[in-house]
């Protein structure tokens, strides 16, 4: 469904930044232990699954959690079918199958929309690590990632980048016994808010979040927006310093016709957001060049939708966009917004060599575990 006129309105004026209560998108809604039980000791990881009747995709994304080498976690799923609690559900009875101690089954009474931050706020270990059902890991995800926490305190949230993936190359991945790095050693970079305005501060699935920062800033920004938990990452940098990336692929993110994402309807409306989010980000930035916020917003929404086309087959309705955002299409600029993009580009460049010179804000990593025929 594409966002109403009133909603946009919203999206509009919206505080994308604004700190509030986890949950509060959810308030009145029950969510109802349905199996399992906490451990006695605090876990250092929480992962977090949301899910919604895929079980066989659940499946392997919850065994690609348990067979990580480091153990110190505990898995909170958090289901979103609205059956009868006391229904036995086809998630429900996956569940009881693994009957693996660490998980914790809760199930939604009634649909919510920030699945993620439900999860979050159910979680007690000292870091986040949010995935989506159909998802995986890379057997050596957790033990790099932990290793890479505890040996650099400045850290407070660590992203790593993933290697997509279709359900044929399921088994390509099961070959190789799970071990998405094809990297011997990797770099770690500290993200700013500059490049983090256009999703250059790295994925947040897979990610190690501190909890108490997660909760403390509010979670994703709490209004639908297709795309909302991509805007989480910024959030987060704008509020709080220690965001690092890395070089190193160690998440499998899953590309399937099924998939919410490759709905048109969804990306629509993720363009939307995007086109508001990038002008209100921009104030919010100092320093930058002198540059036109609606271009060169409009410049990187054009050439998400380029992207969007090229590696997921949907073609955006631009006139429709248009008419939603109350934008004129005869009055795009294609030239003045290249050298807009042009500009930012070069100023990001500059933001990187300066960075090179500054203490603590990259680190080199070497990973032993590396697979004799990496995926790709």
């Amino acid at each position: 469904m594409i966002f109403s006129d009133e909603h946009i309105e919203k999206i509009r004026n919206y505080d994308f930044f604004k700190k509030c209560l986890l949950d509060e998108t959810n308030e009145g809604l029950e969510t109802v232990k349905a199996w399992g039980s906490y451990q006695d000791r605090i876990p250092f990881v929480s992962f977090v699954v949301t899910t919604y009747k895929r079980p066989h995709y659940l499946k392997l994304a919850l065994e690609s959690i348990i067979r990580q080498s480091f153990n110190d976690y505990e898995i909170i799923v958090v289901d979103n079918e609205c059956a009868v609690i006391e229904a036995d559900t086809e998630t429900q009875i996956l569940i009881k199958s693994l009957n693996n101690p660490r998980i914790v089954y809760f199930r939604n009474i009634n649909p919510m929309n920030a699945r993620m931050d439900r999860g979050a706020s159910l979680a007690r270990g000292e870091w986040l690590c949010f995935c989506h059902d159909d998802d995986m890991f890379a057997a050596n995800h957790l033990e790099t990632m932990v290793h890479l926490v505890k040996s650099h305190p400045e850290i407070n949230f660590l992203s790593c980048p993933y290697r997509t993936f279709s359900d044929n190359d399921y088994e390509k991945i099961k070959q190789n016994g799970f071990i998405a790095n094809n990297r011997h050693g990797g770099r770690g970079e500290e993200s700013c808010l500059q490049e983090g305005v256009f999703f250059h501060q790295g994925p947040w699935t897979g990610a190690l979040i501190k909890r108490k920062l997660y909760k403390k800033m509010g979670g994703t920004p709490k209004i639908s927006l297709g795309c909302g938990d991509m805007l989480m990452g910024t959030k987060f940098i704008y509020w709080y310093s220690g965001f690092y990336r890395l070089n190193a692929p160690l998440f499998f993110y899953r590309l399937s016709d099924s998939q919410v994402s490759r709905k048109h309807d969804n990306w629509l409306n993720t363009f939307i957001s995007d086109f508001f989010f990038y002008k209100y980000a921009l104030k919010k930035v100092n320093g930058i060049p002198k540059i036109n916020n609606d271009y060169l917003s409009l410049a990187f929404v054009l050439e998400g939708m380029a992207y969007t086309e090229k590696y997921h087959g949907v073609k955006i309705d631009l006139d429709l966009f248009c008419k939603k955002c109350g934008l004129e299409k005869s009055d795009f600029d294609f030239n003045l917004m290249n050298q807009y993009v042009e500009t930012w580009m070069a100023y990001e460049r500059q933001l990187n060599q300066e960075k090179e010179h500054i203490p603590n804000k990259r680190f080199e990593f070497f990973i032993e575990k590396i697979a004799k025929l990496p995926y790709m």
